[in-house]
């Protein structure tokens, strides 16, 4: 091979690595089909930037197109690939890819089980935490504590503060004591009513067992009653006569009805 073309294959390369370089670093796809376009409203877009990701869920689904002020706000045109589809409750949020990251559009297309969103929609978008806002945030606290610090300083600096400090010490120190003294006197009936509570806890118990008792019992005499009664005719008829007795009332008629109904059944046989 002559100089001239290893000069050419050479260039050729160096073409090619620069071209497949460019390429990763803008993130160029063939075959991605970005036809909808669709617009969303933020009150603040500060760190976001055209050509900036738009993703769902993570997976990268579009770009930002533009960024434009409309009446003080701000308002993104991205493009997005025709099989997103956006439905009732859509949103989207400036995230950050990382604590240092770029800042991207992160899309929340909404319930699949919703209608979805006629063309021309303007979703309302919401924005991240941003280092600036935790700045700000961490400068507020400093000041307020500054502002807490100084007060107690004030408070409780010089010879008017020591007081104060010595004077809360001694209550609290006379507080304990007198706790412990009252302890200490009534301690014989703080121990008389720990031993009642415990007295009336074991008669409880002791009350429980037997109302148990006594309803296993009562169970078991019914129980043996019926069994009595079912076994005897003339019981189980008289107690049946006795039961229509209940049921037909204190009238003369039932009277007449189950003094007939005695006589005819009459006395048990031996």
């Amino acid at each position: 091979m002559s100089t001239a073309a290893k000069v050419g294959a050479f260039f050729l390369l160096a073409l090619a690595l620069t071209g497949i370089l460019i390429w990763n670093i803008e993130d160029l796809k063939l075959g991605r089909k970005l036809g909808k376009t669709v617009s969303m409203q933020f009150d603040d877009v500060a760190g976001l930037k055209e050509k900036a990701d738009v993703r769902v869920a993570g997976v990268l689904v579009g770009r930002v197109a533009r960024i434009r002020l409309v009446g003080g706000r701000a308002v993104v045109d991205v493009e997005l690939e025709k099989d997103v589809d956006l439905h009732q409750g859509a949103s989207a949020d400036i995230a950050t890819l990382g604590m240092l990251g770029e800042n991207y559009i992160e899309l929340i297309p909404g319930s699949p089980s919703a209608p979805k969103l006629p063309d021309g929609t303007i979703l309302k978008g919401r924005e991240g935490v941003s280092l600036d806002s935790v700045s700000r945030l961490a400068r507020d606290i400093e000041v307020d504590l500054r502002d807490v610090t100084g007060n107690l300083t004030k408070s409780l600096g010089g010879q008017r503060g020591q007081e104060r400090i010595e004077a809360v010490v001694d209550n609290m120190v006379k507080l304990s004591q007198s706790l412990r003294q009252l302890i200490d006197t009534n301690r014989a009936g703080i121990d008389a009513t720990t031993n009642n509570f415990r007295e009336f806890s074991s008669n409880l118990s002791r009350l429980s067992a037997s109302i148990s008792m006594t309803t296993v019992q009562k169970r078991s005499a019914q129980e043996s009653v019926i069994t009595r009664i079912e076994k005897s005719p003339w019981l189980f008829a008289t107690f049946a006569s006795v039961w229509n007795f209940w049921t037909i009332g204190f009238t003369c008629p039932g009277l007449q009805y189950m003094t007939s109904r005695i006589r005819y059944m009459g006395p048990p046989q031996a």
